[in-house]
Order: structure tokens, then C-alpha cells, then sequence
């Protein structure tokens, strides 16, 4: 029985995850077309653009019946199908591999750590994501020590990230408790 039950979790990861290779080629394809569809925004920002949509339309009769028409038709499509955001949370979850390898920007490549950097310490991947970008260096230095990443994980993340920057000395005697503290009295996410 018990055999069974782990038959179909790994043929059940392993369709996600050919889902995932797929979903992470049409990204690909639609950010060189600069077009990337509704259904692969974040929850919030989904629900915000029908808002928007509603709010744009809200004079004109015809107009509120074809948003609410689109609106069932993509709420449908995102319950339906998994995103791209989706999945990638669901390997990070679901493999249940070393969370050092996860948040290695070299073993797990950029999309995988993102999500695993926003799952391990509770931001929003798009606040993991703003925190690669040169103007947040020291969130992103409080947000690897949170994740627990050890000194030389954080050395490799900027070499990559940041190659022109030295981190300094004691980051990595930081508490990850304290690193998490440190983010959640910044009010990251009003500031970024």
C-alpha cells in the first residue's frame, strides 16, 4: 500500500515538474515578446489588474458585461492551471531537497531560489526578488542570513549578484532570528 501512495506522489511531482520546464519556457518566450499573460501575475497583483479592469469599465454597461465576462474566464483559467509562480513553490515545497541547494543561486537557478528565498524567510518572492537589485544590498544580505544561508552561500549569491561588492566579516555570526527581526522592523514591504 504503502508503495502505491509513493507511486503516485512521484508521478505526480514529476508531471508538476515537466509542467514546470514548460511553463518556465512559455515565461521565457512571452518576456521576449514582452507579453506575459494575465493568469502568471502574482495572486494579488491578478485580482488587482480585474479591480483595475472593473473600475476602467465601470460607466459603460457593455463594458461591465464583457469584464465580467473576462474576469469569470481568467479566474477559471488561474483555478484551473497552475502558474509558473505556483509550481515553482510546489518543487521547492514538494522535493523536499537540502534547503542549501534550494537557496543556491548556482544549484537551483535564479527562479527556484527566488521562491525559496520568499518561502524560507516569509517575504513575497516579488520582495525576494527586489532584493537582488543593487539599491537593497543590505536587505538582501539580512534576507539570505534569515534563510540560515552560511557564509560562503552568501559569498557565492553576491559574487553573483553583486561581483564588485564584499560582504562584510561578521554577517554570517548574525542570528537568523535577529537577520529576521532586523527585516520585519524595516517595514519592508512599504519601502520597496
Amino acid at each position: 500500500m504503502a508503495e502505491t501512495s509513493q507511486a503516485s506522489q512521484d508521478h505526480d511531482l514529476a508531471a508538476r515538474g515537466m509542467n514546470l520546464l514548460a511553463a518556465q519556457a512559455r515565461f521565457g518566450q512571452a518576456i521576449r515578446r514582452m507579453q506575459v499573460p494575465l493568469i502568471e501575475l502574482p495572486g494579488d497583483l491578478h485580482h488587482i489588474t480585474l479591480i483595475t479592469m472593473h473600475a476602467y469599465v465601470a460607466n459603460d454597461p457593455s463594458g461591465v458585461a464583457a469584464a465580467d465576462l473576462a474576469e469569470r474566464t481568467l479566474r477559471k483559467c488561474r483555478n484551473e492551471a497552475a502558474s509558473r509562480l505556483d509550481l515553482l513553490a510546489y518543487a521547492i515545497t514538494a522535493a523536499g531537497s537540502d534547503p542549501a541547494d534550494a537557496l543556491s543561486l548556482q544549484k537551483a537557478g535564479v527562479a527556484l531560489f527566488l521562491t525559496a528565498l520568499g518561502l524560507r524567510t516569509g517575504l513575497s518572492r516579488e520582495i525576494a526578488v527586489m532584493c537582488t537589485t543593487e539599491s537593497q544590498m543590505p536587505r538582501l544580505a539580512l534576507t539570505l542570513a534569515a534563510a540560515r544561508v552560511n557564509r560562503e552561500g552568501l559569498i557565492n549569491t553576491f559574487t553573483a549578484l553583486h561581483p564588485d561588492i564584499a560582504i562584510p566579516e561578521g554577517l554570517s555570526q548574525l542570528h537568523p532570528d535577529r537577520a529576521a527581526s532586523l527585516l520585519a522592523a524595516s517595514d519592508i514591504g512599504d519601502r520597496i
